[in-house]
């Protein structure tokens, strides 16, 4: 390990090498903060490493649109499609909600290339589970629950196997990672027990922001998707759903996605968002026999009003667009209030409208 000012002058000099290479000021950040969690004890903040590249970087590199275009870039590397990709992502909520049993049903889906809650396809890959809330004990009565077809393409880990992340932590996961080059996924469960100690001395949001950024580079050099287990705020007065992830916004300021677990009206609702999923609402129950989530629906029709639900299956059940004049005589409603129903339910991105025509919105499964 690399200590002290060492450390700055071998990310220096690797700085150095990376621009010789012309390599991208993107890629060079990310090698950099990868050799930053190897070999300096402890690693340099990220804000160091972008005054390293800041200092070295003399000269930008940009690209036309003909190079683009002529690029062979290649296209998200999904291990659920529209769920979860290469990149770091975010399953939180309550305590006792169910995250785990989340988790360990996504793990099964994937290592069986199954389909992830009857919606969700997946690709098979290996699986690596870092169960640091758990015990053996609890996780073989848990598995019992599952049909696992390839079990050892699932692999765990324990808190007593694993140290937190900047005290051999990367080190551990990384040489695992290249003895199974066919892992696509490593779920981190929970990052409050992966995470090394916080400087009560430094910004939150700056302590946050440079633990995420390394959990994500780390994802990203390895062409993984990294899954982080997290905890939701207690306080029910919440701008937004991104609000309800513990801690500051700076946990979220790199992570590629998010899946967010929440009660609501009976169920519960998985809200997802991301840079390349889009923004979804599904409707979930676990299954208190089975110990399985059970896809319900989407969330935003579940709430709807008897009157509004009435509407949306007359449109689906249609199997074609319809005016408005027709929705409200078919359904024999006051054209009024049928067209206040059908105006608020676009609104809510349940209907679509084309030629004064409505149709089920293609976002929703």
């Amino acid at each position: 390990m690399i200590l002290g000012l060492h450390r700055r002058v071998h990310l220096e000099k690797c700085c150095k090498g990376y621009i010789e290479d012309r390599c991208p000021i993107n890629r060079v950040k990310l090698f950099l903060c990868m050799e930053n969690a190897k070999v300096c004890s402890p690693p340099l903040l990220i804000r160091d490493i972008d005054e390293i590249i800041k200092s070295h970087y003399k000269e930008l590199f940009s690209t036309d649109v003909s190079s683009i275009l002529s690029d062979k870039i290649p296209s998200i590397s999904w291990v659920i499609d529209h769920f979860l990709s290469e990149g770091l992502f975010f399953i939180a909520g309550r305590k006792g909600i169910g995250k785990s049993w989340f988790v360990l049903q996504l793990s099964t889906a994937i290592v069986n290339g199954d389909k992830f809650l009857g919606k969700y396809s997946c690709h098979a890959s290996d699986v690596l589970y870092c169960a640091l809330e758990d015990t053996k004990v609890r996780l073989k009565d848990r598995l019992s629950h599952y049909q696992i077809q390839n079990p050892h393409r699932l692999h765990f880990v324990f808190i007593d196997e694993l140290p937190r992340m900047f005290h051999g932590g990367f080190v551990l996961l990384q040489s695992w990672l290249e003895s199974h080059p066919s892992c696509k996924l490593i779920i981190i469960d929970t990052l409050a027990r992966f995470r090394s100690n916080t400087n009560s001395n430094r910004n939150l949001y700056q302590d946050d922001y440079d633990t995420i950024g390394h959990l994500q580079s780390f994802a990203m050099q390895n062409q993984i998707a990294l899954v982080v287990v997290h905890h939701l705020n207690k306080s029910t007065h919440l701008n937004s759903e991104v609000d309800a992830v513990s801690g500051t916004v700076g946990v979220i300021g790199s992570a590629d996605g998010v899946h967010l677990l929440r009660e609501k009206d009976g169920f519960v609702n998985l809200y997802s968002m991301g840079r390349d999923i889009k923004e979804d609402n599904a409707a979930l129950k676990l299954n208190s026999e089975t110990m399985q989530w059970d896809y319900m629906g989407d969330s935003r029709l579940l709430s709807q009003s008897e009157s509004r639900q009435t509407i949306f299956q007359y449109i689906v059940d249609a199997g074609k667009p319809l005016t408005m004049k027709e929705i409200s005589d078919g359904l024999n409603k006051k054209y009024q209030t049928t067209r206040t129903l059908v105006l608020k339910m676009m609104g809510e991105g349940l209907l679509q409208e084309e030629n004064k025509k409505y149709s089920k919105a293609e976002t929703l499964f």
